[in-house]
């Protein structure tokens, strides 16, 4: 009895390396490296809406064998809780199934994504890769791999806000002279944000201000500034191009944001003349921000004389015509009394 229950053991100690053997020799065939995680701010760190890159690789370690079916999932997590959406959907990226990689090649891919609002700073993430695919000879085989070797960091400013939307129609004002303006603006910063929203154009004749009181927190509705407003044009404005801003002013006047759109104003009949300058993109400043206008030019206009111009002097048509009619009725008597002359 000793004997067999000391052959069992080993065995069933046998039987666990070897599946933990072939788990390796699977797992090791398919492998996922070169991982990047990028944005537009420092390495690794990320903002609330900015954009955000994941690249990387999925290798076949064969020599000869060729790996199908492979599927990639693209996740980020955090003490085992993934990092969600603003609609408290996980971000998950699962392309299209990869059909084959050839023995000893691999398939670049990227995800590309825009962080939520909904974000805390200074949190950091991990980066979780998983790929599994089947031998192309022996489907009954899986392989698998799993990368969590990139990791970002979530950042906040202390004062930021954001224009999450900003539609302004029409573009282009042609006899409906009124424009309509709506805006959706966001505090992404740490803390509560109070300032005022200005909207000027002096050749249009608008002179709008809002002041608001926004809260950090992006759960609560007043993290938000969203309006709709209409703005009738002032009469006579020129036809021209016209730099249209929006300015956000805030700590205590310590920090500026704003955002320039181009509006065309053409007459009734579509005609267009005259320009205007502007900045046509936002920014965000530390300080205030001066949108310097040029009046439209008007049109060319060509004058004319109040006094009629003199005539030349000269031979009028109207006695070319009554001496040309003297001569040929002269010739005519000429032609009768020649004829009458050889009769007699």
């Amino acid at each position: 009895m000793v004997k067999i229950r000391i052959k069992t053991s080993f065995l069933g100690i046998y039987a666990i390396l070897l599946i933990f053997a072939l788990a390796a020799s699977t797992a090791a065939q398919l492998s996922i490296d070169d991982v990047d995680f990028s944005s537009p701010g420092k390495s690794n760190e990320v903002k609330p809406n900015e954009p955000a890159e994941v690249t990387f690789d999925i290798n076949n370690e064969f020599e000869e064998t060729k790996i199908e079916n492979i599927k990639v999932t693209v996740y980020f997590e955090r003490n085992g809780k993934k990092l969600k959406d603003d609609s408290g959907d996980d971000i998950k990226f699962k392309p299209d199934t990869i059909d084959y990689i050839k023995a000893g090649k691999s398939e670049g891919m990227e995800f590309a994504f825009n962080m939520p609002f909904d974000i805390n700073g200074d949190e950091e993430y991990t980066v979780v890769i998983e790929a599994e695919g089947r031998n192309a000879s022996k489907t009954s085989q899986e392989f698998t791999a799993k990368d969590t070797s990139e990791t970002f960091t979530t950042m906040k400013d202390r004062h930021d806000l954001l224009f999450n939307k900003l539609d302004i129609t029409p573009k282009t004002i042609v006899c409906d002279r009124s424009i309509t303006v709506h805006y959706d603006i966001v505090n992404i910063g740490e803390i509560d944000e109070q300032g005022n929203l200005t909207i000027i154009n002096g050749p249009m004749g608008i002179d709008f201000n809002e002041n608001f009181d926004l809260d950090s927190n992006y759960d609560e509705e007043d993290s938000r500034l969203e309006n709709t407003q209409t703005f009738p044009l002032k009469s006579g404005v020129p036809a021209g191009n016209y730099a249209f801003t929006l300015t956000l002013n805030y700590n205590n006047g310590l920090k500026t944001k704003f955002n320039t759109t181009q509006i065309t104003v053409q007459d009734c009949s579509g005609q267009q003349t005259g320009t205007q300058t502007g900045t046509q993109t936002g920014t965000d400043t530390g300080q205030n921000v001066d949108v310097q206008y040029t009046q439209p030019t008007q049109p060319a206009t060509t004058y004319y004389s109040a006094n009629p111009p003199k005539k030349e002097e000269g031979i009028s048509q109207t006695t070319i015509i009554i001496i040309a009619g003297v001569v040929i009725l002269a010739l005519f008597i000429l032609v009768i009394a020649l004829v009458m002359g050889r009769r007699h």
